[in-house]
């Protein structure tokens, strides 16, 4: 199953069309997105530095800094 997933990872990042999925603005999917890369994380999934590199950049929003802190969860780097 994590073979899967990883091809899937590799399709999604090789389709990214800016800074996020559908260009320049963050959208819904790149939430979902991002809890889908701290689930791979947390399993051990090995995923492609472009969306480790969206990973990054959305927690650079500081809604997404704010949550973080305040539920106390490491950033995705520090979740492998």
């Amino acid at each position: 199953m994590g073979e899967t997933l990883a091809l899937r990872f590799d399709w999604i990042a090789s389709r990214i069309e800016g800074d996020f999925l559908f260009g320049r603005r963050f959208s819904a999917a790149d939430a979902f997105l991002y809890v889908m890369l701290r689930w791979a994380a947390m399993c051990g999934i090995a995923v492609p530095d472009t969306l480790r590199a969206l990973g990054s950049r959305v927690e650079a929003r500081p809604s997404v800094q704010a949550v973080l802190s305040h539920e106390a969860v490491a950033p995705l780097g520090a979740a492998a």
